[in-house]
């Protein structure tokens, strides 16, 4: 069995999974770990994206637009 998650050596980017490594269609994947006060940019492109706090909170900016996320933990609030 090949494991599509491999952990990445960047500090912000845990894993990446793309359509490329994964042999997917269009699906990628991505976890970021933040400390408090950073910032994450990426461009979308014509991409369609969800984002999910695993634990947390944050402010989101697209296109104009703020929003605040928050989540205890991944076994609460889904």
């Amino acid at each position: 069995m090949t494991h599509l998650l491999h952990p990445s050596t960047d500090q912000q980017v845990l894993f990446d999974v793309t359509p490329e490594s994964a042999g997917w269609n269009y699906l990628s994947y991505r976890v970021i770990r933040l400390q408090a006060g950073e910032a994450y940019t990426y461009q979308t492109g014509g991409n369609e994206v969800a984002l999910t706090p695993l634990t947390g909170s944050a402010t989101l900016t697209a296109n104009g637009e703020t929003f605040a996320v928050a989540r205890s933990n991944v076994f609460s609030e889904l």
